[in-house]
This record gives structure tokens, sequence and C-alpha cells, in this order.
């Protein structure tokens, strides 16, 4: 079952993916994933590297893992490459940074001393994560305090007891 967490995260890279100019990324090297073909099968292929691929969507996988989605920018015998290793993203230059300033996280400074990097995804999935949690308990706690509250303007409250 996916959290609100991850379908909040999910939300949010699909609506930056929306809004971005370009979600183009440069695959710097060959890379061994899962692709998608026309009619609808999955292979786990080589990619050859210096390839162009448009981040197209995001979705969790069967063991809650993020699936990257893009699509191959020049025509080839599949329609879709998919990336969930982070590891993979260091051969997608910049593909770290705008899922992460997705999510709303900034690095700070102009110089070295200042400066505070931004989180990897890893980091800044397990942040957003553990605020989404904190919300949704400070949400449940003020409405228990609220259901208390009305009870004690009730006159009939705790009559019966």
């Amino acid at each position: 079952m996916r959290s609100t967490a991850t379908a909040k995260i999910i939300a949010t890279i699909k609506a930056a993916i929306a809004g971005a100019d370009d979600p183009t990324f440069q695959l710097k090297g060959p890379i061994r994933t899962s692709v998608l073909y026309d009619d609808g099968t999955y292979k786990t292929k080589p990619v050859e590297g210096d390839e162009e691929l448009i981040l197209t969507g995001i979705r969790e996988g069967a063991r809650g893992q993020f699936i990257l989605e893009f699509k191959p920018f020049e025509k080839k015998p599949f329609k879709q490459v998919e990336i969930s290793k982070e590891a993979q993203f260091d051969l997608l230059p910049g593909l770290e940074f705008f899922l992460v300033t997705a999510l709303g996280f900034r690095g700070t400074g102009d110089d070295i001393q200042s400066h505070i990097p931004l989180p990897t995804w890893k980091q800044a999935v397990k942040q957003y994560t553990a605020t989404v949690e904190a919300d949704e308990q400070i949400e449940a706690e003020q409405e228990a305090i609220q259901a208390v509250e009305h009870y004690k303007d009730n006159p009939m409250w705790g009559m019966f007891g």
C-alpha cells in the first residue's frame, strides 16, 4: 500500500516534470536497465551511452522503490527506459538535482564556507517523508483536541458516566 508521503512525492515530481521546459538528460555511459517495448513487454537490456532521455514520469515499483520513466529522444526499438537505482543517477547528470529541487530542497550560501549542499535523492525522500508524517501526526492530534473541545462545550457530556 502506498504511503501518503510516497503519493505526495510522486505527485510533486510529476508536476515538476509537467512544468519543466526541457526535462531531457544526457546518458553519459552505457547502462543495463529495464526497457518497455511497443508490445507492452519489459526486458532488461543495455542502453547505449550518449543518448538523450526525456523524463516523462515516475511511479512506485513493486518493492516500494521509485521508478523513473524516460522516453528516448531518438527513435529506438523500445519506447521507454526505466531507472530505479540511485547509483545510476551519476550517468544522468542533473537528474538528481532536478528531483531534489522539485521536492523543495535548496542549497544555500554563495561561498564554500557558508554553502549547505543539497541532500541526495535518498536523503531528500527520507526528509520529505519524515515531514509529511510529522504533519499527519500534528493534524491527527489537532483533530483529537477539537473533538474533546467539542464535547467539553456540550452540557450533556459526562452525565451518564
